[in-house]
């Protein structure tokens, strides 16, 4: 569990059921406890027949009243981490939320089911989250609302930023809304294990915008109107990264950018849906890390000389595989390539597509 630390597991060969005590350290704080099971099936030809595997997670929680003070109740969790639960209702921070060179830390909003928890921000040249050389962070829950819309300059503040080489970051229903950049990984520095599970993105000038990662997983999320630049923008060299079951409505400059030295990028089971100029997928990539792909997505709609591919050839994308796509209703080509970029031969695996109208 990301955000949080396993403080004890236990394990026993058996074949019933089975349970055991433990008890929490203190009785004078809050606790978050998450117990999980796992059954291993034997091996052919082994006994016992299952192995069962215990793992207590425990977190000390700070609750945080509507306007109480985040950063305060981040700074007082112990080394070990925590969580920080906010109330429902509207914050309204005059600083940036920072988590920096800690571990096992959760900001946690109020529900599961919608955002009961935002997090305001009038002053537009503030970046919400900044989550600076640290591991383990889980954001979850909150709502974060920078009230930039685009008409005045372009503060360039982030709703959630992550630099210095943190790792094993994970960002989970949350929605971020009108900010210059959404969710922004810094380029001075790589950042490993990044998630982001279930999220929305609206009308964000550049909403999901990786730099030098490696293990990127984004799912089940939405971006809608990414109105300056894509929804997603692999950009400097981002390696091993999966876009699954996500949803994009009306993105600038290819809805999934893949740019710029990234490679082994895999955009599976997705709708894009009105992309603007370029392309729903925007392949600009590289081969060195191995082949990027584009699988079982529905690409439709798209304006403004928008293609539903487009394979671009500045930076080599040898072995790219686009498979079992249905591609219709573009302004431009279904699959597109920019020729006369290329001075060297390239294969491309291009099977099973459906391209019409």
């Amino acid at each position: 569990m990301l955000g949080a630390k396993a403080i004890q597991t236990y394990k026993e060969n058996n074949t019933k059921t089975s349970s055991f005590t433990w008890q929490v350290p203190n009785e004078t704080s809050t606790w978050d406890i998450v117990v999980e099971c796992f059954k291993k099936e034997r091996e052919i030809g082994t006994n016992p027949a299952v192995y069962l595997s215990w793992t207590i997670t425990t977190s000390q929680i700070i609750e945080v009243p509507e306007e109480g003070d985040i950063q305060s109740a981040i700074d007082s969790l112990p080394d070990e981490g925590g969580v920080v639960e906010l109330s429902a209702g509207t914050y309204n921070p005059t600083y940036t939320i920072n988590i920096i060179n800690r571990a096992n830390i959760t900001l946690r909003g109020a529900g599961t089911t919608t955002w009961n928890t935002e997090l305001h921000y009038p002053d537009t040249s503030i970046t919400s989250i900044n989550i600076d050389n640290s591991e383990n962070i889980r954001v979850e829950y909150l709502y974060i609302n920078m009230t930039w819309k685009g008409y005045s300059s372009d503060t360039g503040k982030r709703g959630i930023l992550i630099g210095g080489s943190s790792q094993s970051i994970s960002v989970f229903k949350v929605r971020v809304e009108d900010t210059p950049w959404g969710f922004f990984t810094e380029s001075n520095s790589h950042e490993y294990c990044i998630q982001i599970l279930d999220c929305v993105f609206y009308h964000n000038k550049r909403a999901i915008f990786p730099m030098e990662d490696e293990y990127i997983t984004i799912k089940s999320t939405k971006v809608y109107h990414s109105f300056g630049w894509s929804g997603i923008d692999f950009n400097s060299g981002n390696v091993h990264a999966v876009v699954e079951n996500c949803y994009f409505y009306e993105c600038d400059v290819g809805s999934v950018k893949i740019y710029s030295g990234s490679g082994d990028v895999t955009v599976k089971n997705c709708v894009i849906e009105r992309s603007q100029r370029f392309g729903g997928v925007y392949l600009f990539g590289s081969q060195n890390t191995g082949p990027s792909k584009v699988l079982n997505c529905i690409i439709k709609n798209g304006y403004d000389g928008s293609n539903g591919i487009l394979i671009n050839g500045i930076c080599r994308n040898n072995r790219i595989i686009i498979k079992n796509n249905i591609i219709y209703n573009n302004e431009g080509c279904g699959i597109k390539t920019e020729d006369e970029r290329y001075s060297y031969p390239e294969t491309w695996y291009i099977e099973s597509n459906v391209i019409y109208g």
